[in-house]
């Protein structure tokens, strides 16, 4: 990538001016526990790769086609939803939002609330389904869970 050509991701953390460019197959890593916000220039991304300590998070990354409707049951506090074909709307107890291609719905739970939650995705375009990435991200609370966990998710 030149100098002058516009990056993909940056990172910023912990409020600092200076950002951390991200760059395709060039590990990087930080300290989870600091503030970290990401701007995305160029959209949709074509690769995630995300790697956690086994010992205190659980990435879950499913990918679905969703023709009517769809419910996953979810433990986690942080689950992200990118619209990648379609419009869906997606409901979690008694809020609901639509989301079309190219948009991303962040939903997070109580930090300290482990009780399995039901999400629902309802196609709203009937002549072709939807399709959907959802990206689970769970807090383990004890070291025996954290025993089957993979430290490595990639698509």
């Amino acid at each position: 990538m030149a100098d002058d050509a516009v990056p993909q991701y940056v990172l910023h953390h912990r409020g600092e001016v200076t950002p951390y460019v991200v760059k395709p197959l060039i590990p990087y890593c930080y300290d989870g526990a600091w503030s970290t916000t990401c701007k995305v220039f160029t959209p949709p991304s074509q690769h995630l790769t995300l790697v956690t300590r086994k010992n205190t998070l659980k990435p879950e990354i499913v990918v679905e086609y969703i023709d009517a409707v769809f419910t996953k049951e979810i433990y986690c506090s942080t689950t992200i939803v990118y619209m990648v074909r379609g419009t869906l709307n997606i409901t979690q107890d008694d809020q609901s939002c639509t989301a079309s291609a190219g948009e991303t719905v962040l939903i997070e739970l109580e930090k300290d609330d482990h009780s399995p939650r039901t999400i629902a995705f309802k196609n709203m375009m009937a002549d072709e389904p939807a399709l959907v990435i959802i990206l689970s991200i769970a807090e383990l609370v004890s070291l025996e869970k954290a025993e089957a966990v993979h430290n490595l998710v990639s698509m």
